[in-house]
């Protein structure tokens, strides 16, 4: 009786820690998931769940600008698109005021999930004082 109680105990213990909740699909873990929730969101509708992608505190008119733009986005047709490919881009500013885009892969799975650099691209100036001007006007810098 006793080495039934403990099997079944311990059968019990193996079924609790199989259920965990675990699956990191519905968490933004990385930038391509974030996209992809982002996307999956606001096509569903969700502005709910659209919102807990972006950082505390953001302007509840801009996220809600933002959810209006991702959501409402056309193709030449006017027929609501769906999504394509997913690339992520990172902005790297040096003193001497350059910047460069830099593409990165996303986590490749054979090289311990890495992200590595794809391709780096110098901005034309203009692009530069544009992005800068659009961040300073949108988060009043």
């Amino acid at each position: 009786m006793r080495k039934i109680m403990v099997l079944v105990l311990l059968l019990f213990s193996l079924l609790l820690s199989g259920c965990k909740d675990e699956n990191k699909a519905w968490k933004p873990y990385s930038p391509e998931n974030t996209t992809s929730l982002m996307q999956q969101y606001a096509y569903e509708g969700n502005i709910e769940q659209f919102k807990t992608l972006f950082l505390d505190g953001m302007n509840g008119d801009r996220l809600l600008q933002i959810y209006e733009t991702v959501r409402t986005a056309e193709n030449k047709d006017g027929n609501v698109t769906s999504f394509g490919e997913i690339s992520t881009f990172t902005l790297v500013s040096l003193e001497n005021g350059k910047t460069f885009l830099v593409e990165l892969t996303p986590p490749i799975p054979n090289k311990n999930n890495e992200v590595l650099i794809q391709d780096v691209i110098e901005l034309p100036k203009e692009i530069r004082d544009y992005i800068e001007e659009e961040l300073n006007r949108k988060y009043n810098k």
